[in-house]
């Protein structure tokens, strides 16, 4: 088998990346990441400036007003709370209220749980009818064969065959 050379052609000589055109992109590309970084600080203080109006709001409205807010407010101020990142930031009524904090739940809230506790356990004792006169045995449990204060099975000592 004969190869010809004069037949092959040889290939494209393959030049190093223009590092130029390398340099722009890394450029380009520590420019997105630092305005990235400024859009989610500027994000972050606005979400801060908000906490802090709501609960410069809370504090102005009369306490009737404020149990009768409205769903979509509680939510939006818990997403806004779940959602900071940013916990060196700290209002002074965040601190006051985290004083005021017993556990996991604000002074209120705890006061609210207990008041629901104590109806629902009024409610079940009316419910459930506790008899305090018990006098012993019942008449049944009287008959049942024992042994040390425990129930056996009752078989028969000797078998008629």
């Amino acid at each position: 088998m004969d190869v010809n050379c004069e037949n092959i052609v040889s290939p494209l000589p393959v030049y190093p990346p223009d590092v130029n055109m390398i340099m722009l992109l890394v450029k380009e590309l520590q420019e997105a990441r630092e305005s990235n970084f400024i859009l989610a600080r500027d994000l972050d203080i606005e979400r801060h400036k908000a906490q802090q109006l709501e609960c410069h709001l809370s504090t102005l409205t009369p306490k009737r007003r404020r149990n009768s807010v409205s769903k979509s407010t509680k939510s939006l101020s818990k997403a806004i709370r779940k959602n900071s990142s940013s916990d060196t930031f700290a209002s002074f009524s965040e601190i006051k209220e985290a004083l005021n904090q017993i556990g996991s739940y604000t002074a209120d809230i705890r006061k609210q749980k207990i008041q629901r506790y104590k109806e629902k356990v009024k409610s079940y004792r009316a419910k459930v009818h506790v008899s305090r006169k018990f006098t012993g045995r019942s008449f049944v449990a009287k008959e049942k064969p024992r042994v040390n204060g425990k129930f056996i099975k009752s078989c028969p000592l000797f078998t008629l065959e």
